[in-house]
């Protein structure tokens, strides 16, 4: 790895306010995830995951806009035309954080979304890229999150699959029972009380 810049000297140069536009007008921030994503390419472009090259996504314009744009995905890319990539993971060097997906995570998210279709990851190629991947983000001291279980999705009125309604949703349904399950007893008891002076 000479001539390329160490991660921990990466990571610092985000704390200094004053650094120059980088290359293409980018700002400081947008520099440092582009950097990044050029030495994730360079460590990971000859590793081989079940005909899938690892790879993440550079910042998307000259930008983080203070971070919200920040979001950088770690993808698995097919050596075969037309299949589509695997979002496998993300990194967000702004809030100095990253998370990565185990084997059984995605293969989750694949059967929800093509429930005829087989995965196409081996789980141990897979995991062989998952450990390096894991060390190589770690030397950035980035807060790491495993997803080892895909979140429940439901399919939307496009097709398209989304997350399950909010929580809220569920504990508003229970409230309007148990409303008109009280209404019932006191309706019953009035009922009672009526019928007891007849």
């Amino acid at each position: 790895m000479s001539g390329q810049t160490s991660p921990n000297v990466i990571m610092s140069e985000i704390s200094k306010p004053t650094r120059p536009r980088g290359e293409a007008g980018r700002t400081m921030n947008a520099q440092v995830a582009f950097d990044v994503a050029q030495l994730f390419v360079a460590r990971f472009s000859k590793q081989d995951v079940s005909g899938y090259a690892p790879t993440m996504r550079p910042p998307m314009g000259v930008s983080t806009e203070g971070g919200r744009q920040a979001l950088q995905h770690i993808v698995l890319e097919s050596k075969t035309p037309g299949e589509s990539a695997v979002t496998v993971g993300h990194v967000n060097l702004t809030a100095h954080s990253a998370k990565l997906r185990t084997h059984e995570c995605l293969n989750q998210l694949h059967a929800m979304r093509f429930p005829k279709k087989l995965f196409p990851l081996d789980a141990a190629a897979y995991q062989l890229f998952f450990d390096a991947a894991h060390k190589f983000l770690s030397n950035y001291s980035l807060a790491m999150e495993v997803e080892a279980r895909a979140p429940e999705l439901t399919p939307a009125v496009d097709g398209k699959l989304t997350a399950p309604p909010a929580q809220v949703g569920k504990r508003s349904a229970l409230a309007v029972v148990g409303i008109v399950a009280l209404m019932l007893l006191v309706a019953t008891f009035a009922v009672l009380k009526i019928t007891r002076r007849l």
